[in-house]
């Protein structure tokens, strides 16, 4: 996550890319903290998820 300048919103980063994350194509961008916090969990629970998937 990071804050947007001289904003009180927030955007959600991909650590690969360092773009925002995209969502069905949309940048996600322009959230209030609580939205962002709850994706960047959401989005970190599912790489998990898909990392371990690989594994096996």
């Amino acid at each position: 996550m990071e804050k947007l300048p001289g904003r009180d919103l927030w955007a959600v980063i991909d650590s690969v890319t360092h773009r925002p994350a995209l969502v069905n194509d949309v940048e996600q961008i322009d959230l209030d903290l609580d939205d962002a916090d709850d994706l960047t969990d959401l989005l970190n629970r599912l790489d998990r998820e898909a990392s371990a998937s690989n594994k096996h």
